[in-house]
């Protein structure tokens, strides 16, 4: 199953493919067809299954792979779930989805990661030895500089994963049936898309009175609009100062309470604000890594009372 994200936000599947094995050849032809049917452009990033890595490379040179969060998860299941057991009480299953989802950074996640071995006594441990062998190829904080939109999540492969299941089909289902099933799947996803395209018409109304909200209220679609209020909210728990060890443009935007629970997460990031040239950027890099301005960079417009954000910072895929 090829999916990716529409403008809403919302699950969109390209297609749709039956593979009798999971051979280099099978996933080999199976790109090769997709790729046919989308016109030979190849796709910026894509996240696959584990297995499909040798056979991406020879169709999609170009692209930039990584493994989905959720098919790797899936692939060691049966570990996690019997490490989560085990530490029940101290939560383990949380601390290592904050893990994997919080840090911004490398230097984040092996400080989380190296913390959280010692407090359960695990370094010795194979199998999360393993997982972390393979860090640079599915853990976020190692390619925050390749732009994923929003398909990282792990939530979005279950529930698409979920969908499908909901289909009432398996390994068991004749083919027509199969094929009914999944068309009517595609119709109600359709429905569903056309009904927020209908939703977004009109007037989006803001939670503050920044001229540069206004105007991207007006561009952006209501799923969009709804996570950048939510950053608007949220970068109001930082403070913004000049860098002393920076230029004239160059700023610190920090949390005003640090956490005493989670010590290895970053307070204090640095942003570049080149107000004349229209040209911003933060380490977290949240925006070259999904394309939606993080809580770093609203702050900094705020700050600096910007009345209108650079139209190279609101994509074209995220409006209406």
């Amino acid at each position: 199953m090829f999916v990716g994200a529409n403008n809403h936000l919302q699950c969109t599947t390209f297609g749709f493919v039956l593979l009798r094995d999971d051979t280099i050849e099978t996933f080999e032809w199976a790109f090769n067809a997709f790729n046919m049917c989308m016109g030979g452009d190849g796709a910026r990033v894509m996240l696959t299954d584990p297995a499909m890595p040798v056979a991406l490379g020879r169709v999609f040179p170009n692209t930039i792979h990584q493994l989905c969060l959720w098919h790797v998860q899936n692939r060691f299941r049966s570990y996690l779930n019997e490490l989560y057991r085990r530490f029940e009480k101290e939560d383990v299953k949380a601390k290592f989805q904050s893990i994997i989802h919080r840090p911004f950074t490398p230097i984040e996640f092996e400080a989380a990661s190296d913390m959280m071995l010692d407090e359960f006594s695990l370094r010795d441990d194979t199998t999360l030895k393993n997982l972390y062998d393979l860090r640079k190829d599915w853990i976020p904080a190692f390619f925050k500089d390749d732009f994923c939109g929003v398909m990282v999540s792990t939530q979005r492969s279950e529930s698409m994963n979920k969908v499908v299941k909901n289909c009432h089909v398996d390994a068991n289902t004749p083919l027509h049936e199969f094929a009914k099933q999944i068309m009517k799947m595609i119709h109600e996803r359709k429905m569903e898309e056309a009904a927020e395209a209908l939703a977004c018409k009109g007037q989006k109304e803001t939670n503050t009175l920044y001229p540069f909200e206004i105007r991207v209220a007006r561009a952006y679609t209501r799923a969009v609009m709804n996570r950048f209020e939510e950053s608007m909210k949220y970068s109001t728990a930082y403070k913004i100062v000049r860098d002393p060890d920076g230029g004239p443009d160059d700023y610190l935007v920090q949390h005003t309470s640090r956490s005493n629970k989670i010590v290895w997460v970053q307070h204090q990031f640095k942003v570049k604000a080149d107000v004349e040239a229209g040209k911003y950027f933060c380490e977290c890099k949240q925006w070259e890594h999904t394309g939606l301005l993080y809580v770093h960079l609203l702050k900094a417009f705020t700050h600096l009372q910007i009345e209108k954000i650079p139209k190279d910072y609101v994509m074209q895929r995220h409006t209406t």
